[in-house]
């Protein structure tokens, strides 16, 4: 009986993956940029682990958005929804919109929500500053070449 091997790199780029790895670019420029590399490498390592038969940690797989990224984090949620809705947004409007897609809350309902919305906002425009602030709202600031 003649066995066929297939070279190992084909399949591990066919069933993991890993080509998709080697597309994730080294200089990262912009904050959008770094939030999908990043998507990218969790989504991989995901995939890699439950290859290997490991458990995947709690708090890894959380819903999607609309475009498919994955948040983790409160700041990264709030980016993501400034970045989907393209327009600037009030802290209600944000709020709003993370209970639109399900995303899990902090304990202590909207009052809590709104409490860590507005805490990523202040972060991300103060310390970070990829925000501006008008009066319509926050928004993604503009890079400036």
């Amino acid at each position: 009986m003649e066995m066929h091997h297939e070279n190992p790199k084909i399949v591990l780029d066919r069933v993991l993956g890993f080509h998709k790895l080697r597309s994730v670019k080294t200089k990262i420029s912009s904050l959008p940029e770094a939030t999908e590399a990043l998507n990218e490498i969790t989504e991989f390592l995901n995939r890699l682990t439950a290859s290997l038969g490991m458990p995947i940690k709690a708090g890894t797989k959380t819903q999607q958005s609309a475009n498919g990224r994955i948040p983790h984090g409160m700041s990264e949620r709030v980016i993501q929804i400034l970045t989907e809705a393209g327009h600037p947004m009030m802290p209600k409007e944000i709020v709003n919109r993370h209970q639109e897609l399900g995303w899990t809350a902090p304990e202590g309902g909207r009052a809590k929500l709104y409490e860590a919305v507005s805490g990523s906002l202040s972060y991300l425009y103060n310390r970070k500053e990829v925000l501006t602030k008008t009066k319509n709202g926050y928004s993604i600031r503009e890079e400036k070449e």
